[in-house]
């Protein structure tokens, strides 16, 4: 974690939620948050945080847990878009590496990052996965803490977490495909983004990546979503477009705001996770028209009386 990223940790544990919510905007955005008249996508989602709580607490505590969603996804839009999962473990050890595939991915169910990918002759380093595994269950499992510090998001969390793992998504060529999200408002596409090398050869995220925006149509948006474009890269996997902002909007349905991650591999979809505050509200979004022009798109009408009813509690 960046010592930017430790100081905001530190002052989302110390600050009372309302004021850790308009510093950590201005944190990052270098912009006043406004509670009660936001006009901006960015300031939404800001407010999203303490709404999603409110409003959609049990269903974002199934759909936020990795293997939960399963059952989530199957009933919406049907169990062909699931990786294929090898196995639940409450546990690392007991896990027995003889039963599984050669490549594989470890998840932690309820993680943001706490993935493995393991591919041939992972298997000669069972203890160290093991090792790697446990200490991230562990500190996931720590509820209390959450409970204890978290002042806003701590909803998403509960002390069920697993260990699963799935089916390793590769391209033709062996590597890992590009990262397809769907930004979905009031159960519409407004926008796509895509994620272009974000996994080494080894295996591990990349701290620096490309992400271009698009419109539900697949056409380039010179904007940004907290990474650097380029108007150079060509996605070419748009082919299955309509399917996928099918699915997407499906999945969207019982929600105001939600990202819907996809992969399209071999010219077949796959899901990969939702997301309801993506880079948890960090990421600037630029121009200042494009934060503007979707911050309209995005009218809930009850979303500042949620708000402000919710900080009047804490007190």
């Amino acid at each position: 974690m960046s010592f930017k990223g430790e100081i905001n940790n530190l002052l989302y544990k110390c600050m009372p939620g309302k004021q850790y919510l308009k510093f950590s905007y201005w944190w990052y955005h270098k912009k006043t948050l406004s509670l009660t008249r936001p006009q901006r996508l960015s300031e939404k989602l800001y407010l999203l945080k303490v709404y999603n709580g409110v409003v959609h607490r049990e269903i974002i505590q199934e759909c936020y847990d990795k293997y939960k969603v399963r059952n989530y996804i199957e009933k919406k839009i049907g169990k062909k878009y699931l990786t294929d999962l090898y196995g639940v473990w409450d546990n690392a050890y007991q896990i027995n590496f003889n039963n599984l595939p050669d490549k594989c991915i470890f998840k932690i169910s309820q993680s943001c990052g706490s993935n493995l990918i393991c591919k041939n002759g992972y298997k000669s380093d069972e203890y160290t996965i093991k090792g790697q595994l446990d200490r991230w269950l562990r500190e996931e499992k720590n509820a209390s803490f959450i409970e204890k510090n978290g002042k806003i998001e701590s909803y998403y969390n509960t002390p069920d977490v697993v260990i699963i793992c799935e089916e390793l998504l590769e391209n033709p060529g062996g590597d890992i495909p590009d990262d397809i999200r769907l930004y979905c408002i009031k159960g519409k596409v407004a926008f796509i983004t895509v994620d272009y090398d974000t996994v080494s050869a080894s295996g591990e995220k990349m701290k620096e990546y490309v992400r271009n925006v698009y419109s539900p149509d697949g056409i380039f948006i010179d904007a940004k979503f907290g990474r650097p474009n380029d108007v150079n890269r060509k996605f070419e996997g748009f082919e299955n477009l309509h399917e996928m902002i099918y699915i997407s909007e499906k999945l969207s349905e019982d929600f105001e705001f939600v990202r819907v991650d996809l992969y399209n591999v071999k010219n077949r979809i796959y899901f990969g996770e939702l997301t309801w505050i993506p880079m948890g509200g960090a990421g600037k979004i630029e121009p200042a028209e494009f934060d503007l022009k979707m911050g309209q798109k995005l009218k809930i009408d009850n979303l500042v009386e949620v708000v402000e009813g919710y900080f009047r509690r804490e007190r």
